[in-house]
């Protein structure tokens, strides 16, 4: 979406294509280790299975690499990284979607490898009773491939500046219009393959290093606040309760008999009523059925001589 709102078409459709990769190869690498677990999907149920499944682990590695952006080894560092230079270059962009971008960045590298660090490091505290098979193997392997090596389509300039992709798609995508050429894109690269770097270092110093029992960081007080705060859903759940559901749900008990209600209720009333009178006509006698036939014949030539 940031590519798109700042005109760079043919840089939303490059991410687009290499987060096709990368994401499938990490939700079949989950799908690995969900089923070799059987079933499992809590996370802090795992660790450790990096030697018990390591297809899944390098699969799940070069996938959350690449959807972190590592930079020059994965494809997603090189479709990120010509979004965020769209941001800040092109005339649609500027500062602060730049900075936006570069914060979304460093983010998705901190969850990512938080996961990894999680279910594949540490001490493994559920036992594997099954292997993935070759038919769950071989989409992983041609997956890691494309996750790894897709960035060589589109390349910038200040790194062999291939423009496979980008000149097919500006055949029929419009080019971005670039406020000031390419100054500044070694500043961009770097700031880029920083955020990538920084947020693994920064899951790794959080979640990866090991450290004494009792000494952690995470069982202070203000962190155990703070994790409930945010497994709350940031308050926003408990806010939409008080502020709309409950509200609603209150207004709905107190008004059970209004008018909207009542004239639906009377709609139906009608119509059972209807349903009783025209079904009596029909008891089975032909006598009936013929006076019935007459008099309605009667009646219509009536109104015929009339009108």
């Amino acid at each position: 979406y940031l590519a798109l709102g700042v005109g760079a078409w043919s840089a939303a459709i490059f991410h687009l294509m290499t987060h096709a990769f990368f994401k499938a190869l990490l939700f079949l690498s989950a799908g690995v280790v969900i089923e070799a677990l059987h079933h499992e999907p809590d996370i802090f149920k795992m660790g450790g299975l990096r030697r018990s499944l390591p297809w899944a682990f390098w699969g799940f590695l070069i996938g959350g690499a690449s959807l972190a952006a590592l930079p020059l080894v994965t494809a997603g560092f090189y479709s990120k990284d010509e979004i965020l230079w769209s941001a800040w270059a092109s005339n649609s962009g500027g500062a602060g979607l730049w900075a936006a971008g570069w914060a979304g960045a460093l983010l998705t590298g901190i969850y990512t490898f938080r996961l990894i660090f999680i279910v594949f490091f540490g001490p493994q505290r559920t036992p594997v009773p099954r292997r993935a098979g070759a038919l769950e193997l071989a989409p992983i392997a041609v997956l890691a491939a494309l996750s790894l090596g897709a960035g060589v389509l589109w390349i910038p300039p200040i790194l062999g500046n291939v423009t496979v992709l980008a000149g097919f798609l500006q055949r029929a995508l419009p080019p971005m219009v670039l406020r000031n050429g390419t100054h500044g894109l070694w500043l961009m690269e770097l700031l880029a393959a920083a955020a990538s770097v920084g947020g693994i270092y920064a899951a790794y110093r959080l979640f990866g290093a090991q450290r004494p029992e009792g000494v952690s960081w995470r069982d202070s007080p203000a962190a155990r606040r703070i994790a409930a705060w945010m497994y709350a859903g940031w308050g926003f759940d408990a806010a939409y309760d008080r502020l709309l559901v409950r509200p609603f749900v209150g207004m709905a008990g107190r008004s059970r008999a209004d008018p909207v209600d009542a004239f639906y209720e009377g709609a139906a009333t009608l119509c059972r009523g209807l349903y009783y009178l025209f079904s009596a006509l029909h008891n089975g006698r032909m006598r009936w059925y013929a006076a019935g036939i007459a008099v309605g014949s009667v009646f219509l030539l009536t109104l015929a001589a009339v009108l």
